[in-house]
């Protein structure tokens, strides 16, 4: 009888240890399948930390909300940001709250600050990962255009009740791999 339920254990806890990544990949699936399509505007970041492996560090023009809700939230704290497209296709945050909303679209952040009536946000995709080889020179552009001149960037996130997938990079319009191959003047399977 023991060894039976030893069994029927073991084949529990492998069932669970396959069942939690397959219903991560699932989620994020569906996100990229059915989520609705946001634009979120890039903000220049301070240098790159080369403690933190391969990606492009990213910030966001939209991580500052003002607003009274900021006196009742509490730093790490998960909170409910209602996102809306403004007039030129980008996201804006149009509200905060401590529960999902019953419609309109979101997104689970955390609180990174608050003070001042106002709330600094934690996004939930500050990283763009990429192909190893090139993420330095990615960093680097991104960088470079948005903190030297006129350059403009921005992200594309397919947003689905709440949870958020960063789908592509743009810098001035361009997916930023399509952008670094015309500046090294290497094909797109080069590298």
């Amino acid at each position: 009888m023991t060894r039976r339920i030893s069994v029927i254990l073991l084949v529990l806890v492998c069932a669970v240890q396959v069942a939690v990544p397959l219903a991560m990949i699932a989620r994020r699936e569906m996100a990229l399948r059915q989520g609705e399509i946001f634009k979120f505007r890039c903000a220049p970041v301070d240098p790159v930390d080369f403690f933190r492996g391969r990606y492009v560090d990213l910030a966001f023009d939209v991580e500052r909300y003002e607003g009274s809700i900021a006196d009742r939230l509490s730093r790490g704290q998960t909170v409910f940001a209602h996102i809306e497209t403004d007039d030129k296709g980008f996201a804006r945050i149009v509200g905060l709250d401590t529960i999902p909303p019953e419609n309109g679209a979101y997104v689970r952040c955390r609180v990174r600050w608050t003070g001042w009536n106002s709330v600094t946000l934690e996004l939930p995709f500050g990283r763009y990962y990429m192909e190893e080889t090139r993420a330095q020179d990615a960093e680097d552009l991104y960088r470079e255009r948005l903190a030297g001149g006129p350059g403009e960037a921005w992200v594309e996130t397919r947003v689905l009740d709440g949870y958020a997938v960063l789908e592509e990079l743009f810098i001035d319009g361009k997916p930023v791999l399509e952008l670094l191959e015309e500046e090294s003047g290497l094909g797109p399977f080069s590298g």
